[in-house]
């Protein structure tokens, strides 16, 4: 990848089969809703998809809940069904609708780091004051609140309804706080954007928190595992979580990771999380054919420096 070229709004090929085009395929009544600009028909999202729905903006997620529910009641239950539902509520720019607004934010401030801004912090130029990080942290906490009011519900009310259901709830990335001297997300590979949340709902499987790390690549593996359809996988990559899941017990897996080539950072970061001789490693490399001086590959062993700062 050379500094002159950027990788950004590229579209997802025909080439690897998605998950609902697994299910479509299976005779399963599919739809999507995103109000994720980046996830949507324009990029090649839609194959699998008998219906998806792309809404304008930063959309609330009580709106697309509302409206799965409503797909849900015309749907009938005559076909099995996957849905996909993609919100970006924790995500800047940060404002909760009442009554999460201001729930946890005490410091007045109204700040919203502009585009700009948050480059200019990645380079080292500026950076917010105590108030305006603050500010920052609280409002995506109550971004985070809001959200688990809209999903909590609607999950227990699907369970309820229809107890073979499999859900799946997990996050594509978090946001940083200056913890490594950025803001927002997609320019480095440290924890606070790569660690994510992984939560499964199957019948006959017992609740258990598991320690194992594993990556969102197996999450498709899992699931048609989870429905009896693992005929349909077409090994494209990841590994079933379902004996993870039943046991709670096995090894690590690597974590391949990347992120970067909209020239923000201006070099394209490759990373792997592995155990290897007993400690769980992690890698970060810039890809480029020539790197600046301030690009360096990084190693932390990350159970004895979970906060990444030590290279050693």
């Amino acid at each position: 990848v050379s500094l002159g070229v950027s990788r950004r709004f590229l579209n997802l090929e025909r080439g690897p089969t998605t998950i609902a085009e697994c299910l479509a395929a299976a005779g399963y009544d599919t739809v999507a809703l995103s109000n994720n600009s980046n996830v949507s028909p324009l990029f090649g999202f839609a194959q699998g998809f008998r219906k998806f729905l792309k809404y304008p903006g930063k959309q609330d997620a009580e709106v697309l809940v509302a409206d799965l529910e409503r797909w849900y009641a015309e749907h009938g239950g005559e076909r099995p069904w996957f849905s996909y539902l993609h919100l970006t509520d924790p995500h800047y720019p940060y404002a909760a609708p009442e009554p999460f607004l201001g729930m946890w934010d005490e410091t007045g401030s109204d700040f919203q780091p502009s585009h700009d801004f948050m480059r200019e912090v990645h380079e080292g130029k500026t950076a917010p004051t105590e108030e305006q990080l603050q500010h920052l942290m609280d409002a995506y906490d109550e971004e985070l609140r809001y959200t688990d009011s809209v999903l909590a519900p609607l999950i227990r009310r699907v369970r309820e309804r229809d107890p073979n259901t499999v859900v799946v709830l997990v996050g594509d990335h978090g946001d940083e706080f200056l913890e490594h001297g950025a803001l927002g997300h997609s320019h480095v590979l440290f924890d606070e954007l790569t660690w994510v949340p992984l939560l499964i709902w199957a019948p006959g499987v017992e609740g258990r928190r598991v320690a194992a790390q594993v990556p969102l690549l197996d999450i498709r593996p899992t699931i048609l595992e989870l429905i009896g359809a693992q005929a349909l996988d077409p090994k494209d990559g990841g590994e079933s979580l379902v004996p993870l899941m039943r046991t709670g017990e096995g090894d690590d897996r690597p974590a391949p990771m990347e992120t970067g080539g909209d020239h923000e950072p201006p070099w394209q970061l490759r990373g792997i999380v592995m155990r290897h001789d007993g400690r769980l490693w992690k890698l970060i490399r810039p890809e480029v054919s020539e790197l600046p001086a301030e690009a360096k590959a990084l190693l932390y062993a990350t159970e004895q420096e979970p906060r990444e700062q030590q290279n050693p």
